[in-house]
């Protein structure tokens, strides 16, 4: 009897709405193909699904991502993880290009506090960034040069 009205029972589901991808990526679907890197970049174990959302965003330009997250979690992945977490930095840039990425999108609405802290860390990098597209919630780069 349980079974039966286990089988008729109508639960209500809770369904969540996706974000909305962000503009700048109509851009980078234009660009030509190569690494892209998502700030901010969750570095520690406990934030790693974090990445998820950057898996939704990159099915607007289908371009590799170092930000990728899956059950199974790369040693390289974990290696770099706690260095990409402290971007804008010489060590996050020297992981950038080890990884060929030519693209960086970096999130402002994600870093919540502490996007002028971040603005204000990326300035001695503008000479080897040029901004491709940005809204108000995310500016997209692309290397121009590593430092």
């Amino acid at each position: 009897m349980a079974a039966v009205i286990a089988e008729l029972a109508v639960f209500p589901l809770k369904w969540y709405e996706a974000p909305a991808i962000p503009a700048p990526y109509a851009t980078l679907a234009s660009r030509p193909r190569a690494a892209v890197a998502e700030f901010p970049f969750y570095g520690e174990r406990v934030a790693f699904p974090l990445h998820t959302q950057y898996i939704l965003f990159s099915t607007q330009h289908w371009m590799p991502i170092v930000n990728g997250y899956t059950d199974v979690i790369p040693k390289d992945f974990r290696e770099a993880a706690p260095v990409l977490d402290g971007f804008p930095s010489g060590d996050a840039f020297l992981a950038l290009a080890r990884r060929r990425v030519r693209y960086i999108a970096v999130h402002w609405d994600m870093y919540v506090n502490r996007k002028d802290e971040i603005r204000r860390r990326l300035v001695p990098y503008a000479a080897n960034l040029k901004v491709l597209a940005e809204d108000d919630r995310m500016t997209l780069y692309e290397v121009v040069k590593y430092p």
